[in-house]
């Protein structure tokens, strides 16, 4: 599959390379106004198009492709770190808890959870679906392939619960999350240390933790703590500048 930048919406087909690892950003109703996923997603279809009525090599074409929904991402993630549309119920430690909670429930069932980042009005959720993720040896999966889970259904299971058990705490009733996930396909070691980075610096990115490790809604992996350390050695400067996870 040469596009490995994808978005997944109930209502169509699912196109998630099978075993793979995935950076997955999903918030909360209304952290992103509809009008502006309206306009944002008619841009991004205009400009796509553009990009492939102009070009003839497909190598261009995934290039720019990528760009594109980089961009797209960062508009979104924008938007929700600025927090000023709808709620921010993930601020309560009880509702964090719950998300948490199912989060790790599924952990060794349907995936192997590697990272994770809940903000007020979003997650950051980082898994992998391979069974045997081969970017590096602290790496390799415990379960057998056969029980990785299917990723909507992941998806389905940790929002659906999530959401009614947190509605039953609020008592309200409604919609709690935003229908669409934001999904990345990591493709490589590199690229995997730059997607936990970006995750667990969010909260110091939005000034509301000193250090990742004190921010108490942020998860690693244990056997992944030295590796991470390693990584920050190699690629110092990426410590700093906590680049988008391209």
């Amino acid at each position: 599959m040469k596009d490995d930048t994808l978005f997944y919406r109930s209502q169509q087909t699912h196109l998630i390379p099978k075993g793979a690892a995935l950076f997955i950003t999903f918030g909360l109703h209304s952290s992103i106004p509809h009008f502006l996923v309206k306009k944002h997603k008619a841009k991004f279809r205009s400009e796509s198009e553009l990009i492939k009525n102009s070009h003839t090599r497909e190598e261009v074409i995934h290039i720019r492709m990528r760009k594109l929904k980089a961009s797209l991402f960062e508009k979104y993630e924008g938007i929700m770190h600025k927090g000023l549309h709808g709620r921010h119920w993930l601020k309560d430690p009880a509702i964090a808890s719950i998300v948490k909670e199912k989060i790790h429930e599924l952990d060794q069932k349907m995936y192997r959870l590697l990272c994770y980042c809940i903000m007020s009005n979003h997650i950051h959720l980082i898994i992998d679906l391979s069974g045997s993720l081969s970017y590096a040896d602290p790496l390799h999966a415990c379960q057998p392939k056969e029980s990785i889970g299917h990723y909507p259904k992941i998806m389905q299971l940790i929002k659906g619960s999530t959401a009614y058990q947190i509605n039953r705490y609020l008592n309200r009733n409604g919609k709690f999350w935003q229908r669409d996930n934001f999904e990345r396909y990591i493709r490589s070691e590199k690229h995997l240390f730059r997607v936990i980075n970006y995750t667990l610096n969010n909260p110091v990115k939005a000034n509301i933790s000193r250090q990742w490790e004190h921010y108490p809604h942020n998860y690693l992996a244990p056997e992944l703590y030295t590796w991470l350390q390693d990584h920050l050695e190699r690629y110092p400067h990426e410590k700093e500048k906590v680049p988008t996870p391209w």
